[in-house]
C-alpha cells in the first residue's frame, strides 16, 4: 500500500493494497544458527536499457538500478533474482530477507532489480501520462530479460541457473516472467501473488470480512456493518455533515456534492481497515491480556484485534460511535491532528508529474498500471462484507481526472481481458516450476494459485499469515506455520535444483 499523510490520514491514497512491508531486524534463522551476516551497503550498480523493448525503431535507452550481494556466492552456484514492483531498491532487499538465507545454504548469487519508473529508475524526465505509456508489466519483464543477459556477459554466468523471486506484484512478476521465458529462468517464487487480473475485485472485502469474523467473531463483522448503513444514510443528507465532520476530525467540512466525493470518503475509511487486514503483523492476542481502559496507545497497538475490540465494546457507544472512536485514536497514535477526506485534494495530488514529487514515490505510476492493467477496483459490491459507497464508477471516475486518458468500463474491462489472455492463460496451460505462497488472511490470495495444480505449480496457503509475511517476518520469533512454509520453500527449491 502506497501511504501519503497530510493533516492526518487524509491523503490515504485510494489505490489497491498491494504492496509488500517488510522488517529490516536480523535474527536466528530457521535453517542454520544465524541469519547471513548483512552488508549495509551492498554495491549499488547500473545498466542500459531501452525505452520501449518492443519498437526496433526506438533507439532511446535509461539508466535501471540493480543491487548485488555476492558474499556467499559460490562458483557454479544458482541466480537468486528478485524482481522490484512497486518500490525502491533499497538495500534490506538483498540484506534481511528469507531469500538471502536460502542464498547462504545454497551459495546463490543475490541481486535484485529495481522496477522501471520506481524507486531511482527514471526511464523519462517526468511521469506525464504521456510518458507513462513505456510503463507496463511487459516492458518490466523484457527488462529484467535483458538484465539476464546483462550480469550473465558481465560476469561470466553462462552455465548457472536462474530461480525468479518475487513479492506481491514482483511475484506476479517472477511468475509470468517464468512461463514467458522458461528457457532462461529455471524455476520461480511467487510471494502473496495476484496472477488473474479482475478489473472488479470485489472479493477482496469478502476475505476482510473473514479476518474480521476470525479476530472479533460475527459480533465485531454486525457492527462494522451497522456502522456503514448508519453512515452512509447520515452522508445523504447535508443536516449530519457537520456531525460527520466532528465526530472523524475531518480537517474541512464535509462537502460531498457528488457520488465520487461520497464513495473517497468512505474509501479512506474502508482502506484504513483493509490495511490492517493485509499487514496484520501481531498474531491474535490473548483475551485476558486484552487492553479494555482504552486509554492512550501507540501505533503498535493498532491491530485487527484493537480494532474488533473497540467494535464489541458496547461501553463506547452504538457502532456508528465507536467506528469514529477507533479513527480517532488512530489520529492520536500518529500524532496527526485531523483526517483530510478532500477528493479534490487527492485528485490535484495525484495529477503531479515530476519526480522530485510525493506521488512519484510510487503512488501515480501504480494508479496507472492498475487504470490500464490490472484493474483490481475493490469495490463494495459483494452482500459478503460489511461497507458501503464504493462502486466501480468511482474508481473509473479515478482513472480519468487523473490521467485524462478517456477511461470507461468497457476499455478497462478489455485491458484486463488481455492482461489475462497475455498471461493467465499460459501460466495455466504451460507453467513449470513455479511455487504460489499465500496466507490465509491476505485479501491478494483470492487472485492467486492455493493448490497443486498441473504441471509442476504448486500452491501453497499458510494459515494466519498476512500480505508477504513468510517473506519478510522474523524467523526467531514466527509461529510454526511460518517456520514450516520457510522449511517447505527450501526444500522445493533444492527439489528443482537437482532437476
Amino acid at each position: 500500500m502506497l501511504l501519503v499523510i497530510s493533516r492526518g490520514w487524509g491523503l490515504l491514497l485510494l489505490l489497491p493494497l498491494l504492496f509488500c512491508t517488510y522488517a529490516e531486524g536480523v535474527h536466528r534463522s530457521l535453517f542454520f544458527d544465524t541469519y547471513p551476516k548483512p552488508i549495509d551497503h551492498p554495491e549499488q550498480q547500473w545498466l542500459w536499457q531501452k525505452l520501449d523493448h518492443f519498437n526496433l525503431t526506438d533507439s532511446r535507452f535509461w539508466r535501471q538500478r540493480f543491487l548485488i550481494n555476492d558474499e556467499f556466492y559460490r562458483r557454479g552456484g544458482p541466480v537468486f533474482l528478485e524482481l522490484g514492483g512497486e518500490q525502491s531498491a533499497v538495500h534490506t532487499r538483498v540484506t534481511t530477507t528469507s531469500l538471502l538465507s536460502y542464498g547462504k545454504r545454497i551459495g546463490a548469487l543475490c541481486v535484485f532489480l529495481e522496477h522501471r519508473y520506481y524507486g531511482k529508475s527514471f526511464p523519462t524526465r517526468n511521469i506525464s501520462t504521456e510518458n507513462l505509456r513505456f510503463l507496463s508489466s511487459r516492458q518490466a519483464l523484457e527488462d529484467a530479460v535483458h538484465f539476464r543477459k546483462f550480469l550473465i556477459s558481465k560476469l561470466g554466468l553462462f552455465r548457472n541457473k536462474w530461480i525468479v523471486f518475487g513479492g506481491s506484484y514482483a511475484g506476479s512478476l517472477a511468475a509470468w516472467l517464468k512461463v514467458k521465458h522458461p528457457e532462461m529462468f529455471h524455476s520461480a517464487v511467487a510471494y502473496s501473488a495476484p496472477i488473474y487480473a479482475k478489473a472488479n475485485f470485489s472479493e477482496y472485502l469478502e476475505v476482510v470480512q473473514k479476518a474480521l469474523f476470525r479476530h472479533g467473531n460475527s459480533e465485531c463483522v454486525n457492527a462494522v456493518r451497522n456502522a456503514s448503513q448508519v453512515l452512509m444514510y447520515m452522508l445523504k443528507y447535508e443536516k449530519y455533515h457537520r456531525n460527520i465532520s466532528r465526530d472523524f476530525r475531518l480537517c474541512e467540512k464535509v462537502i460531498l456534492d457528488s457520488e465520487e466525493k461520497i464513495s473517497y470518503f468512505l474509501e479512506t475509511l474502508k482502506s484504513r481497515i483493509s490495511f490492517l487486514v493485509q499487514y496484520n503483523k501481531e498474531r491474535p492476542l490473548n483475551q485476558n491480556q486484552m487492553n479494555h481502559n482504552f486509554g492512550q496507545i501507540t501505533t503498535v497497538d493498532i491491530t485487527l484485534d484493537y480494532f474488533c475490540q473497540v467494535m464489541t465494546t458496547k461501553s463506547l457507544g452504538t457502532p456508528y460511535e465507536r467506528y469514529a472512536y477507533f479513527f480517532i485514536k488512530n489520529l492520536k497514535a500518529y500524532q496527526f491532528p485531523c483526517w483530510n477526506s478532500s477528493y479534490e485534494n487527492f485528485l490535484a495530488f495525484m495529477r503531479h508529474s515530476e519526480w522530485n514529487r510525493e506521488a512519484a514515490k510510487g503512488a501515480r505510476q501504480w494508479l496507472y498500471q492498475t487504470c490500464t492493467e490490472f484493474g483490481f477496483f475493490q469495490t463494495t459490491d459483494s452482500k459478503h462484507q460489511p461497507f458501503l459507497g464504493v462502486p466501480m464508477s468511482f474508481y473509473i471516475d479515478k482513472c480519468n481526472k487523473i490521467f485524462d486518458l478517456k477511461f470507461d468500463i468497457n476499455s478497462v474491462l478489455e485491458s484486463v481481458k488481455n492482461t489475462n489472455k497475455y498471461y493467465f492463460k499460459p501460466l495455466i496451460k504451460t507453467g513449470q516450476r513455479i511455487l504460489f505462497l499465500n496466507g490465509d488472511l491476505d485479501p491478494w490470495n483470492a487472485l492467486s494459485i492455493n493448490a497443486r495444480m498441473p504441471r509442476n505449480l504448486v500452491g501453497m496457503t499458510i494459515k494466519n499469515s498476512s500480505h508477504c509475511e513468510v517473506m519478510f517476518k522474523n524467523p526467531f520469533s514466527d509461529p510454526q506455520n511460518l517456520k514450516k512454509a520457510r522449511h517447505f520453500i527450501f526444500k522445493t527449491l533444492l527439489s528443482w535444483l537437482s532437476e
